[in-house]
């Protein structure tokens, strides 16, 4: 009897060694993981969800099946043949994954050796690819939207009274061969469509890359943004408060532009910019340009690196390109800031260069066109750190 009870208690000692060991394992798995950086928990395969048909009916169908019942949306790598708006409409946070945004330049056969979740518009001309409508924290990562040359917008936001459309996210996705890639807002009243999110985002063969058209579109912000052959990057035609952190590309014509803009959502930050100064309309590309509509704006460049490109010696030489131009309401500040182009055009608000690294002196006419404002240049050095003499004029 006595040997019974001790093996049976040796036994039960056992298996609760075994269920402290399954319940502990986690919480030191967590804890590691934890210090490493890497995500504390894991989705299994089991809950990443494929759509049922490679077309428009399929993606909405599984977007749909997802947000009812949960998991994760993955696209496998493939090209989804896009022949009506995909709709999303009142969802929450959910989780929409492709394989590889693919190269952009290149969709058909990448060079690079990927094989990209191409969704491929081919709708009528000037469709629209993607509408998401009334919904607040859809992620999308992983996946090139081409327009084939024929979508007019790739991603359209909008959202009623009452309604949010915001907390969206973006990442490693490349939007192409459309007129313009997302599109928050259709009239400037329209609530909402705020807190975007591009992280590692690519734009290419684009007309507009961004347009915001609503004035509650606010507090964007961009990270790792690449682009090649679009005509503006960023369009501000109402909405504002945007961060832009890491950005880079050529043969561009406007890399902002700001029109109403205002009080409560006119703040722009640019950093860590290299833009090849080169337009794709036989002239020399701009950073910024503010609308003569133009209420109140504050924009600030730091540590932008202004280049030359592969277009140069196929474009005029002309002193009368500035890279910002300015109007009432505006106020611009440019940080070591490496000035390859003339500085500034402007008929009122504020320019303000500190610290900038010049490739010619900036009191040389051409470097300043002023009609009306205030220009201040602020310890001008050329690019072996020689010091220039300072600038300012006008006032307002």
């Amino acid at each position: 009897m006595f040997v019974t009870q001790k093996t049976t208690a040796m036994g039960l000692v056992a298996v609760l060694g075994l269920i402290a060991a399954w319940l502990i394992q986690p919480t030191r798995q967590a804890e590691a993981q934890v210090l490493t950086g890497e995500p504390i928990t894991s989705i299994p395969a089991s809950r990443f969800f494929t759509p049922r048909s490679y077309d428009a009916d399929g993606i909405e169908e599984l977007i749909q099946r997802v947000a009812r019942f949960g998991g994760v949306a993955h696209l496998p790598a493939a090209t989804y043949r896009i022949n009506r708006t995909i709709r999303i409409e009142g969802v929450g946070p959910l989780r929409i994954e492709g394989e590889s945004a693919g190269d952009p330049f290149d969709p058909e056969k990448s060079g690079y050796k990927c094989r990209p979740t191409r969704l491929l518009w081919t709708g009528p001309q000037g469709g629209t690819m993607l509408h998401i409508n009334d919904s607040n924290g859809p992620g999308f990562s992983n996946i090139l939207f081409d327009g084939g040359a024929r979508a007019g917008t790739l991603v359209q936001l909008n959202a009623r009274p009452g309604w949010a459309t915001g907390n969206l996210r973006f990442e490693r996705v490349s939007f192409c061969n459309a007129d313009i890639g997302i599109q928050c807002g259709t009239d400037e009243k329209e609530v909402n469509c705020a807190d975007l999110v591009l992280d590692e985002v690519a734009m290419v063969r684009l007309k507009t890359g961004l347009r915001v058209n609503n004035e509650q579109s606010v507090n964007h912000h961009i990270r790792t943004l690449g682009f090649y052959r679009v005509g503006t990057v960023l369009d501000f035609e109402r909405g504002g408060n945007a961060t832009v952190v890491g950005w880079g590309g050529s043969a561009f014509d406007l890399f902002m532009r700001v029109g109403k803009a205002g009080p409560f959502n006119g703040t722009f930050l640019l950093a860590g910019g290299r833009p090849e100064m080169v337009g794709i309309s036989k002239r020399y590309a701009r950073l910024l340009e503010t609308s003569d509509q133009l209420d109140t704006c504050d924009v600030t460049f730091q540590s932008t690196q202004e280049t030359g490109g592969d277009f140069d010696d196929k474009l005029e030489h002309n002193d009368a390109d500035p890279a910002f131009v300015l109007t009432k309401g505006a106020t611009l500040t440019v940080q070591n800031h490496a000035h390859y182009r003339p500085f500034v055009s402007m008929n009122g608000g504020v320019a303000r260069s500190v610290n900038g690294r010049w490739h010619f002196d900036p009191n040389m006419p051409a470097a300043v066109k002023a009609t009306g404002g205030d220009v201040a240049i602020e310890s001008p050095r050329d690019l072996k750190g020689k010091r220039f003499n300072e600038l300012r004029q006008g006032s307002e």
